[in-house]
């Protein structure tokens, strides 16, 4: 993972659909360095595959009426609830970034998965009782 001047996570650049994104401002908070949540975007649980929600860590976004869209990530410690104007100090943040990291490679593996299914998983059949 590599920490960039101006995004806090950054990878090398490549040509791939985004499925998690999350928006920070570097701030103070009685003074204590960290990141400010602007907004985020991830897929709803309903667009996940099931396998994936059955397991930790993963992430979605939920939608609220007064709140608006919430980026949420399960923990060991209970749910963290990424909420527009939310604090979070520097260490922490580095720790829930690493807990997305982990959060989308698992997706991406349950995808790949299957797509490999997909490919042998069609034709018809006829069941006779």
């Amino acid at each position: 993972m590599k920490f960039g001047k101006d995004n806090i996570y950054r990878k090398k650049e490549e040509k791939r659909k985004m499925a998690i994104k999350i928006k920070l401002e570097k701030t103070f908070n009685k003074g204590v360095r960290g990141y400010t949540f602007l907004g985020g975007n991830a897929l709803e649980d309903k667009e996940l595959p099931s396998e994936y929600l059955q397991e930790r860590p993963y992430l979605y976004r939920e939608k609220v009426k007064r709140k608006g869209e919430l980026v949420l990530l399960p923990d060991p410690k209970g749910c963290v609830i990424f909420s527009p104007g939310k604090f979070f100090t520097e260490k922490r943040m580095k720790e829930l970034l690493l807990e997305i990291s982990k959060a989308g490679k698992r997706l991406q593996k349950i995808n790949g998965k299957i797509r490999e299914e997909k490919k042998t998983w069609h034709g018809q059949v006829e069941i006779i009782i």
